[in-house]
C-alpha cells in the first residue's frame, strides 16, 4: 500500500506540479475523494485491528497529501496540518470505518474508544425492493395534500419526538373528539425522530387493521410518507408498512 500510494502521489506531483495547479478548495477536494478513498479501500479488513506501525504508516502517506493540499513548509508537524484542514487523522478514519462496517454490514458488536457498538442497536437496511412494480398499488391508500379533513368515523393521529438522549413513538384513536385508544413506545437513546414517526405511523396501521372501520392515519412527517410512498425505500420499517398498507 505505501509503495502504490507513494507511486500515485510522485506521478500527481510530476503532472501538476507541487499543488496540483489546482486552487486549494479543489485540492481538498481531491484529497477527500480520491486519495483517502484510495489509501482506505479495504479498511474493513486490513485495519481490524490497527497495530501501532499501521497507524505510523498512514500518517506518513498523509502527510504527503496534506503538504500538496495546504502548499505550507515541508517541515510543518503533521498534527498542524490535520489541524490547520480539519482533516481526520487517517487512523482514526480507518478505524471508523471498520466500526461501521462489523456493526451495520456484519451485525457483529465491536467496539471504539472503549464505547461498545451492539448491532441490535441499529435498523438492518435492506438491500432490495421488497415489491414488484405491478402488485405496487398504493397511490390511493397515501395522500400528500396538506387539508386537514377528518373522516366521521376514526381517525388515528401519529407523532414521534426525540428529547435529549429519550425517543418516542406515540398514536392515538379519536372518534369526533373522544379518545378511544392511546398506545406509546421509548425507543432506544440512538433512535432518530424520523424512526420515531415512521414506527408510530406503522403500528397505528397494525391497530387499524384489526377493525372493520373507514380509518385515516394521520402523520405530520412529510418525509416518512414519502418513504414508505416509494416502491424504492430500503427502510425495513417504511418496507413493513407498505406490506400492512397493500394487503
Amino acid at each position: 500500500m505505501k509503495t502504490k500510494l507513494t507511486h500515485l502521489h510522485q506521478k500527481i506531483t510530476r503532472i501538476a506540479g507541487t499543488n496540483w495547479g489546482l486552487n486549494k478548495d479543489l485540492r481538498r477536494r481531491l484529497y477527500r475523494t480520491v486519495a483517502e478513498q484510495m489509501i482506505l479501500h479495504g479498511a474493513a479488513a486490513w485495519a481490524y485491528p490497527l497495530s501501532a506501525r499501521q497507524s505510523r504508516l498512514l500518517n506518513f502517506i498523509q502527510r504527503k497529501f496534506l503538504l500538496n493540499v495546504t502548499g505550507t513548509y515541508s517541515n510543518t508537524p503533521t498534527a498542524a496540518l490535520q489541524v490547520i484542514e480539519g482533516i481526520i487523522l487517517l487512523h482514526i478514519k480507518a478505524e471508523q470505518e471498520v466500526v461501521y462496517v462489523r456493526t451495520a454490514r456484519l451485525r457483529k458488536t465491536s467496539n471504539y474508544n472503549n464505547i461498545n457498538f451492539n448491532p441490535n442497536n441499529y435498523e438492518d437496511g435492506t438491500t432490495s425492493i421488497k415489491f414488484h412494480p405491478e402488485i405496487f398499488q398504493i397511490e390511493d391508500r397515501i395522500s400528500l395534500e396538506k387539508q386537514f379533513l377528518p373522516v366521521p368515523s376514526l381517525n388515528i393521529y401519529t407523532d414521534g419526538s426525540k428529547i435529549e438522549d429519550t425517543t418516542g413513538s406515540a398514536f392515538c384513536v379519536m372518534e369526533e373528539d373522544i379518545t378511544k385508544y392511546e398506545w406509546m413506545a421509548q425507543l432506544s437513546p440512538f433512535s432518530t425522530v424520523f424512526q420515531a414517526e415512521l414506527l408510530a405511523i406503522q403500528e397505528a396501521c397494525l391497530w387499524a387493521r384489526k377493525t372493520n372501520q373507514l380509518i385515516k392515519v394521520w402523520s405530520d412527517s412529510e418525509s416518512s410518507l414519502h418513504l414508505i410512498a416509494s416502491i424504492d425505500t430500503k427502510s425495513p420499517i417504511a418496507q413493513q408498512t407498505q406490506e400492512i398498507l397493500l394487503k
